[in-house]
C-alpha cells in the first residue's frame, strides 16, 4: 500500500489492477476464509497473486518463494495413578505418566533424527531438479547460522538448512508433567501432556498424519483415544490424542512456472546480488485455501529478517526491511505493468 501510495504521488502508477486481500485471523489457522473465498472468489481473478509474509533468506538477500510447509498440531496426554503418590513409598513400582510420555515421544525419531512412524513419509511428493539446483545455487548460511544461535550442529549432520525445511518436521513444543526446581515434589503425578507440532510438505494430509501418529502410538503397546481413561479402568496404557483444528496441507508453486522467472527478472532489475529462488520457506500459510478456489499462480515475495523472534519475545522487523519491501513492490507493479 505504500509502494502504491509513492507511485501515485509520483504519478507513475502504472496502469494495472490490484486487490488487497487482508488476513487478520493467519495465526489462528484463517478459520474464515474458506468460507471468505467461496463468496468473493470470482472478483478476486488476477494474472497472479502475491504473498507478502515470511522472512528473507538468512544472507539477508531477495528471495522468491515458491512455497510453504503445512502445519498441524498434535496433543498428548498419559497417565498414572489416580491420584498423586509418594515416589519413595511407590516409586520403582506405580507407573510414571512422565516416563511413559517420554518414551513415547523419543520414538518419534530414530537416532538420526529421521521420523521413525511407518508411513510417514510415503506420500511426500518427491523434489525436483530444479529445486535441488536452486538450492545449490544459494550462498550457505549454515556456519554462520550455527553461530548466532549458539549452535555446533544440526539435527542432521551435514544438511543444509533449506533442503531440511523440504522435509516434513516433527516438533515437540512443549511438554507438562509436575513441575521442576523449587516447585518439584517427591511425587508421581496422575498424567503428562505434550503440543507436537507437524510442518507437512507436499503430498502429506493432516487426516492422514494423524492417522499415522494414532497407529504408531498404538504400536507401542497404547490404547489410544481422544478422551481420558474412563473411570475404574485401568490408566497406564491409555494415551489421549487429541488432534486440534486448524490444520491444513502444504503447498508449492513448480520452479518451472513462467510466473518464477517473469518476477525474478523484474526483481534483479534492482540494485544488489541476484534474486534467490527459494523453493519453500519453512513456516506455514494457508496458501493451500487459495490454491482450491482461485485460477492463477501463487508465490511469495518475503519482507521480513530472519532474525524477527517470530512468535517470541520482542518480535520485530527492521526499518530497512520495511523501506526495501516498498521499493521491491513498485518494482513488482511496474515491471508486470510492462509485461
Amino acid at each position: 500500500m505504500a509502494a502504491i501510495d509513492a507511485l501515485t504521488a509520483a504519478g507513475a502508477m502504472p496502469d494495472v489492477g490490484i486487490k488487497l486481500f487482508l488476513d487478520g485471523e493467519e495465526e489462528r489457522g484463517s478459520p474464515t476464509l474458506a468460507g471468505v473465498l467461496e463468496q468473493v472468489g470470482e472478483d478476486l481473478d488476477a494474472d497472479v497473486l502475491l504473498f507478502c509474509d515470511g522472512p528473507m533468506h538468512q544472507s539477508r538477500r531477495r528471495q522468491l518463494t515458491l512455497g510453504v510447509r503445512g502445519s498441524m498440531t498434535i496433543d498428548v496426554r498419559t497417565f498414572g495413578p489416580n491420584r498423586p503418590l509418594h515416589s519413595g513409598h511407590y516409586g520403582n513400582w506405580a507407573p510414571n505418566p512422565n516416563e511413559t510420555l517420554m518414551r513415547l515421544l523419543v520414538s518419534l525419531k530414530d537416532a538420526q533424527g529421521q521420523p521413525a512412524i511407518e508411513g510417514f513419509v510415503e506420500d511426500v511428493a518427491p523434489v525436483t531438479s530444479l529445486e535441488r539446483a536452486a538450492i545449490r545455487a544459494m550462498p550457505s548460511i549454515d556456519a554462520a547460522l550455527a553461530s548466532e544461535l549458539g549452535l555446533d550442529t544440526n539435527e542432521i549432520d551435514g544438511e543444509r538448512i533449506e533442503e531440511a525445511i523440504l522435509r516434513p518436521a516433527i516438533v515437540v513444543r512443549g511438554l507438562y508433567g509436575g513441575a521442576v526446581g523449587d516447585r518439584a515434589r517427591n511425587i508421581i503425578e496422575p498424567d503428562a501432556q505434550a503440543s507436537i507440532n507437524v510442518r507437512l510438505v507436499p503430498g502429506q494430509t493432516p487426516e492422514r498424519v494423524a492417522a499415522q501418529f494414532t497407529a504408531h502410538f498404538a504400536d507401542q503397546g497404547m490404547t489410544v483415544s481422544p478422551d481420558a481413561p474412563p473411570a475404574g479402568t485401568a490408566r497406564e496404557n491409555h494415551l489421549q490424542l487429541t488432534v486440534r483444528p486448524g490444520g491444513y496441507r502444504a503447498f508449492r508453486t513448480p520452479a518451472d512456472a513462467p510466473i518464477v522467472q517473469q518476477l525474478k527478472q523484474i526483481m534483479d532489475r534492482l540494485p544488489g546480488p541476484e534474486t534467490l529462488i527459494t523453493p519453500t520457506m519453512g513456516g506455514s500459510l494457508p496458501i493451500y485455501l487459495f490454491e482450491e478456489s482461485l485460477d492463477m499462480p501463487i508465490v511469495i515475495l518475503p519482507i521480513a529478517n530472519h532474525d524477527n523472534n517470530q512468535h517470541g519475545r520482542n518480535e520485530n522487523l527492521r526499518l530497512q526491511n520495511l523501506f526495501d519491501a516498498i521499493e521491491l513492490y513498485a518494482e513488482i507493479l511496474a515491471g508486470l505493468a510492462e509485461q
